[in-house]
């Protein structure tokens, strides 16, 4: 799903096949969708693939600077575009909070309304270690516990906040507050994973020049730039509830007083004993936003 996700969200030109299938309505509902993702985006419609070879080659639409702000999560993230707009049922919203997520809460809320699939500690190594048959044993045993899930997945989350279809974003998560967590959820799947370090974890000197004046707008307070953000978009979206619950989940005044140092030992928590990447590292994996 996220690599499906991934794909609309930085095409040039996206076709929209078998439109003699679906009623009008559910054809605006899927066009102002793919819209969220990829505002910058050419839509086609077609049947049958029937689309004119010069608009989808040699178009001469990309552009690198163009691709990079591309994802509709990413330019409502960074310049709240058009955040109260709802075309056909499909909305989106930004979610930020100042103070970081209780591990507990945070794994709890995760599990409970996603499929959830979180990076291990050590996930190359053990990928190194394993034969291509346990592998493949390993991803069908994946591919069915997720099946099984995601209907009971899917209905408990969208009677609580409509169907969130796509969201996207980074955790400041207190049991480890020099790094930020990558959170990418698409359908039913939510993926957690090491992003990198905080900027106020880094010397100023570390920091990408081109990119300076920016990350100092994100500084606030005696944290620096931690936070959450995270960019929900999909149908009917019930943003108070939203809201709500992940407020719910972050750290109480009495546990923000303990203060960071004390927070890494403070919770019993299941995450995976992440190492922060480095610049490098973030650069191979395609983290970095």
């Amino acid at each position: 799903a996220d690599l499906l996700v991934d794909q609309i969200e930085f095409a040039n030109v996206i076709i929209l096949n078998k439109t003699d299938m679906c009623s009008p309505d559910e054809l605006s509902f899927v066009q102002n969708f793919v819209g969220k993702l990829n505002p910058e985006a050419k839509v086609l419609l077609s049947t049958f693939c029937n689309v004119p070879l010069e608009s989808i080659i040699n178009t001469g639409l990309f552009d690198l600077e163009k691709a990079s702000e591309a994802p509709g999560w990413l330019q409502q993230m960074r310049y709240d575009v058009n955040p109260e707009t709802e075309e056909y049922g499909v909305s989106s919203f930004v979610y930020r909070a100042r103070r970081p997520f209780n591990p507990c809460l945070i794994s709890e809320f995760m599990k409970k309304h996603f499929v959830l699939i979180c990076m291990s500690a050590d996930e190359d190594a053990e990928a190194g270690d394993s034969s291509e048959e346990s592998k493949l044993e390993e991803a069908e045993k994946e591919r069915r516990e997720t099946l099984q899930k995601r209907d009971a997945v899917l209905s408990a989350s969208a009677a609580k906040f409509g169907r969130i279809l796509r969201s996207k974003g980074f955790l400041w998560i207190a049991h480890d507050s020099n790094l930020k967590v990558a959170w990418s959820h698409a359908g039913v799947l939510l993926t957690v994973g090491p992003e990198g370090p905080w900027f106020a974890t880094m010397d100023f000197s570390d920091w990408p020049e081109e990119a300076q004046a920016e990350i100092k707008q994100a500084f606030e307070g005696e944290f620096g730039d931690r936070r959450q953000e995270i960019v929900f978009i999909g149908s009917e979206l019930n943003q108070e509830a939203i809201t709500k619950e992940l407020d719910a989940c972050l750290l109480s005044d009495e546990q923000m007083s303990l203060g960071m140092e004390a927070w890494t030992t403070a919770f019993d928590h299941d995450w995976p004993n992440w190492p922060v990447p480095d610049e490098d590292d973030e650069e191979d994996h395609g983290h970095a936003h």
